[in-house]
Order: structure tokens, then C-alpha cells, then sequence
């Protein structure tokens, strides 16, 4: 796996960010990792635009391809992650806006994480990678107890 200077330096000035926040550090547990969540594990593209780094895929269209670069990233299937660290959090808030795959990782989210949602944004783009299977999925976790915004982005003008 191959880090570009810039992202090298990127990566860097968050970590020297976070040393700062040194008493917050203290408190709270902190985990950074390089990797997206998919629905398989492995290696692939990630499609970057390069105004605008967070503006990043794994698929392609979804990024301006005349104003991007393209890197390689470790991709975990949701399932496979370790959810563990999230199990001594009595509540979670869940924030999803993921380029196009947010269907595909809340689908796999475990039931475990699902109970302790209470909040949601999730941002859910109409693209045929979108499979009504995972839209039902992630609706039968969503409850009363959770304020949902949900956010479904039905066209995409061309990027190019």
C-alpha cells in the first residue's frame, strides 16, 4: 500500500492536531485507521477529488474524474469489521455519508450496533449501486427512539 506525500503529511498534521488535545486524548479513546468498509474485504481503487479530499469513492462516477486521482485502500466488509469498541457506548450517533456505499455498510452493520443508534444522518445517493435489499435492511433497524435525516440524493449531474 503506497501513502502519497501529501496524504502522508495530511495524516501527520491530524495526529499532531489530535497531540494537542492532549487532556481530551487522556479521556477518550482515539483510534485512526486506513481502510473503508465495503461488502468485501481486499484491496481496491479509491477515487479522490483533489479540491475537495473528502469527496472520495470507491466508485469512480462519483467523483469528478478530470479533477482526481486515484490510490489504492484496504477495504474490510462491514460484517468482518471488530465492532468491539463500540460496545461499552450505551449510545450511539450515527453519521453516514460515504460516497455511494452508505446502503451497502449500514446493510452490514451488526444488530448489537443498530440497538445503541439513537440518532441518524445518513446520506443515501440513487445510484444502481443501491439495492433495495440493503434500503429494507437498514429500515428495520430504525425506530421511533431514533431521529433519522436521511438524505437521498436522486440526481447526479455529470461530473465531468
Amino acid at each position: 500500500y503506497v501513502i502519497k506525500k501529501q496524504e502522508q503529511d495530511t495524516f501527520k498534521k491530524l495526529l499532531n492536531l489530535l497531540q494537542l488535545w492532549n487532556d481530551f486524548t487522556k479521556k477518550h479513546e482515539i483510534k485512526l485507521e486506513r481502510f473503508a468498509l465495503g461488502n468485501q474485504s481486499g484491496f481496491s481503487h479509491c477515487f479522490i477529488e483533489n479540491r475537495n479530499r473528502g469527496n472520495s469513492s470507491l466508485i469512480e462516477n462519483l467523483v469528478p474524474k478530470k479533477k482526481s486521482e486515484k490510490c489504492v485502500i484496504k477495504v474490510i466488509r462491514t460484517e468482518e469489521y471488530d465492532w468491539n469498541a463500540l460496545e461499552k457506548f450505551h449510545h450511539v450517533i450515527l453519521k453516514s455519508d460515504t460516497q455511494g456505499l452508505d446502503s451497502v455498510i449500514l446493510a452490514g452493520l451488526p444488530e448489537k450496533i443498530w440497538q445503541k443508534v439513537r440518532r441518524a444522518v445518513i446520506e443515501i445517493w440513487a445510484i444502481p449501486e443501491v439495492r433495495i435489499s440493503d434500503l429494507k435492511k437498514i429500515s428495520e433497524h430504525l425506530s421511533e427512539r431514533t431521529l433519522l435525516k436521511l438524505y437521498l440524493v436522486a440526481e447526479i449531474s455529470s461530473l465531468e
